[in-house]
């Protein structure tokens, strides 16, 4: 085998020896987002879109919007009211929403 095959083959052992404890975690701030809980009566647009799974820019304003138009949530549940806001949406969130 000539150096250049042998070298080839020792850094790709090496990078396989290595593999198994390198670490695919998911991005702080994505960790960070997943495990705060948003108050739905005070949470500014932004803050809404970053903690709440499925809840981008848009539905983060209709939420603010409705809350503008109609008061603060009495319960979690009212979040259904919003346009574009589904019961998955609120299922998949329900644990991160506060009032």
């Amino acid at each position: 085998m000539n150096s250049t095959k042998w070298a080839l083959a020792c850094i790709l052992s090496m990078f396989l020896v290595t593999l198994p404890s390198l670490s695919f975690a998911k991005p702080e701030s994505v960790a960070v987002a997943e495990q705060q809980v948003v108050h739905l009566n005070s949470a500014d647009v932004d803050t809404l879109a970053a903690v709440l799974k499925g809840i981008g820019l848009k539905r983060a304003q209709n939420i603010v919007q409705y809350r503008s138009a109609h008061g603060p949530f009495e319960s979690v549940d009212d979040l259904i009211k919003v346009q574009g806001i589904g019961p998955s949406i609120l299922k998949n969130n329900r644990e991160k929403i506060m009032l």
